[in-house]
């Protein structure tokens, strides 16, 4: 009776956590920590193996698309072709973790992911009459929700850039006759932990959300 209690109240109290927050818990973790590394990996300090950071992103993306239809183009039907394209991506994404034996594939897929769908789902979210029209008409919380949003797909198309040519600093501002190769590691890894605190402070707000009485949670 007592352990039925405890279930109920107090740290046993079971939580009510939707799916498919802690996902994107898991996967605001896995960029805050990621970045984190990387900043001591641009100093020196930290061995670093490029092909397990793309491959424990790739897995992030699947286990999203597989589990709840969320892919980075969108919102999608649990299909079977999108599960069989969930469990290929997830399938390289696991080697690639190991071994790195699909040579350009793993970057060319977080580029599209990261890239493309980034900037897919900022355009879905401007032009959709039932996402930025309808959040900014809520006022409050919803405003954050906003800019948050915006600040992630900002972000994953610049990490996406990145992912695809770490070059892009040098064409850009000609920073690599500084220190080759280690600038475009610490800004990938500043944008990561950045990308990582607004996936984090997004959970913050659809929690908020979901835990709304009125109808302000049905805005996500």
């Amino acid at each position: 009776m007592r352990a039925k209690n405890r279930t109920r109240y107090g740290v046993f109290k079971e939580t009510e956590l939707p799916l498919e927050v802690v996902i994107l818990m898991l996967g605001g973790l896995a960029m805050l920590i990621t970045g984190l590394l990387l900043l001591p990996v641009s100093a020196g300090l930290l061995p670093y193996y490029a092909n397990g950071l793309y491959g424990l992103l790739l897995v992030m993306f699947a286990l999203q698309a597989i589990s709840l239809g969320k892919t980075p183009f969108g919102d999608m039907k649990r299909s079977k072709p999108l599960l069989v394209a969930g469990v290929m991506v997830a399938a390289v994404g696991i080697v690639t973790c190991f071994i790195p034996v699909f040579g350009l594939i793993p970057r060319l897929l977080l580029f599209l992911c990261f890239a493309p769908g980034g900037l897919l789902l900022l355009l879905q979210m401007c032009l959709c009459k039932d996402k930025l029209r309808r959040w900014a008409g809520y006022g409050g919380i919803s405003r954050h929700l906003i800019a948050s949003c915006s600040a992630v797909y900002v972000l994953s198309i610049l990490t996406g850039l990145l992912v695809w040519n770490e070059n892009l600093l040098t064409v850009v501002f000609g920073v690599s006759m500084l220190v080759p190769g280690l600038v475009a590691t610490l800004v990938i890894g500043v944008i990561l932990a950045a990308n990582g605190c607004v996936l984090l402070y997004l959970l913050s707000i659809l929690v908020v959300l979901d835990k709304s009485p009125d109808g302000t949670k049905k805005v996500v």
